[in-house]
């Protein structure tokens, strides 16, 4: 019975392993050194070779020839462990045992020593499924096992693992498989069955498998049953219902020639629209990489703007006809784009225009007198806001300019004080358009204007004083005075009690 190619060419050695170079050197060197670390951990997307890496290590660890980085495969250790037999490498699936009672069983075998070779491993797949109460019966043994033991744990989310598990492991992260090495991995297996093929065919395939191996293996086991043995281009399309090349020709053909979309927009409509914007994004990034002539680099960043935001229209569950016909219109838009030099020039024609507007309006500023630029600054303000304008008028009154100095006469109430003085700013700058930069503003309230204060005569000093005593003494010799001095002396008695007290 044939075995799906995931399996029948599931990686045996380190040699063996795609894609995951670095991970494979470092284990490498670790065994052949022997200074192997009890506790490894494996993390990365689906089909990046974690699994297999776990059994190879292991395999590498109860060679008889071992701990090796390259097993010899023919002892004992090494046929049971490629068969999947060996009694000292124990496999958990920590999604479906992933309680605390099926740690402390794991627990209890930790106990026993192995029962053939130098040590017992223990793979956990899926470690990150275990419970909290797991992970904490866990701990002590994954930071100090009995010195035969050996735990590799693997896992596609390390970010659910509890730090004290990550501080005790050490820390494997596998990357996704590039889409060369997957196309040239792909290549070599059909080599090996003797399958005829396309390589653009099997990179359509590698792409679709998202850099995870076994994904594109499964996809490349129903290519080969599709095509019937020859596995091409317009086959495997027709298989993932993608969209064929010369299709997507005619559509950038009708969007950079300005063309109706009536026609082409009908031979998508059979297609799933998420896949379609991903062709779309593929087939720019090989315009990019061929140097289209077609595009320029400002029409490339529309484009890949435009389809993220198509395929954000899709996630909220948008209608895919609508949003297939909006894209295309968007798409057609972005290519009106005026060139570099166009621009400067319309932008050296909008500031001559304006430099010689500016120019007129000050040369008829010149010939106004200050008081009928008054009136159009009052115009102006006007123009901007009735209210201000309002306030503005009812407010001042022109005196004089002189020396860059604008003299207002100002009797503003309360209410409009406020707002002039939040609008002060704008009326400075329109008085400085009118009268030039050097303008300042000054306002005088309109009873200092025409009025003086009070003037008071001068007065003699020494002529005050002797008036002043000539009353006192008139006052002193007047007969009420005398008379009430008598009420006011102090009798005898009086006097004879101050002299006894003295």
């Amino acid at each position: 019975m044939n075995k799906v190619l995931a399996l029948k060419y599931r990686p045996k050695s380190f040699e063996d392993l795609v894609g995951q170079d670095t991970i494979t050197r470092t284990i490498s060197m670790a065994l052949d050194s022997d200074r192997l670390a009890h506790a490894y951990l494996l993390s990365g997307i689906r089909g990046s070779g974690k699994t297999s890496t776990a059994r190879i290590l292991s395999k590498s660890i109860l060679c008889e020839n071992g701990p090796t980085s390259k097993p010899c495969e023919k002892c004992d250790s090494c046929l049971s462990a490629n068969d999947g037999k060996h009694m000292d490498i124990i496999e958990m699936d920590a999604a479906s045992n992933r309680g605390i009672d099926d740690i402390k069983e794991l627990i209890e075998h930790i106990r026993y020593k192995p029962t053939s070779g130098k040590y017992k491993v223990f793979i956990i797949d899926e470690i990150h499924m275990l419970t909290v109460q797991a992970f904490n019966a866990l701990l002590k043994t994954l930071e100090e096992p009995p010195s035969f033991v050996r735990f590799i744990l693997a896992t596609t989310d390390p970010l659910k693992l509890p730090a004290t598990v990550l501080s005790r492991t050490q820390h494997y992260r596998f990357r996704k498989i590039s889409l060369n090495d997957t196309t040239s991995h792909l290549e070599h297996i059909l080599n090996q069955e003797n399958i005829k093929y396309e390589h653009e065919a099997l990179q359509t395939i590698a792409r679709h498998g998202e850099g995870s191996l076994r994904d594109s293996l499964t996809i490349l086991d129903q290519a080969i049953i599709f095509s019937k043995a020859n596995i091409t281009v317009s086959e495997v399309a027709n298989m993932l219902d993608l969209i064929d090349t010369e299709l997507l020709d005619e559509l950038f053909d009708v969007i950079l020639n300005n063309k109706a979309i009536d026609t082409v927009i009908e031979k998508f409509i059979g297609f799933e629209f998420s896949s379609v914007l991903d062709e779309l994004g593929v087939y720019l990034k090989n315009c990019i990489k061929k140097n289209d002539t077609r595009f320029d680099m400002i029409v490339y960043d529309r484009f890949f703007s435009i389809i993220a935001n198509s395929k954000y229209l899709l996630s909220i569950n948008s209608d895919e006809e609508f949003v297939l016909l909006l894209t295309t219109m968007k798409l057609k838009n972005a290519m009106k784009t005026n060139k570099i030099d166009d621009m400067i020039n319309e932008l050296e024609t909008t500031s001559q225009s304006t430099i010689i507007k500016k120019t007129e309006e000050n040369l008829q500023n010149i010939e106004k007198t200050p008081k009928e630029l008054y009136k159009n600054l009052t115009d102006k303000i006007f123009d901007i806001s009735f209210d201000v304008g309002q306030c503005f008028e009812n407010s001042f009154e022109f005196v004089e300019f002189s020396n860059n100095k604008l003299l207002l006469k100002s009797q503003a109430k309360e209410e409009c004080k406020n707002i002039l003085w939040k609008n002060f700013d704008m009326i400075k700058q329109l008085a400085v358009e009118l009268y030039g930069n050097d303008v300042i503003i000054e306002f005088q309230k309109k009873q200092e204007i025409n009025e003086s204060p009070p003037q008071i005569e001068p007065t003699n000093e020494k002529q005050n004083e002797k008036q002043n005593e000539k009353q006192n003494e008139n006052l002193e010799n007047s007969d009420m005075v005398q008379e009430a001095k008598k009420y006011l002396n102090p009798t005898k008695i009086e006097t004879k009690l101050k002299n006894d007290q003295l």
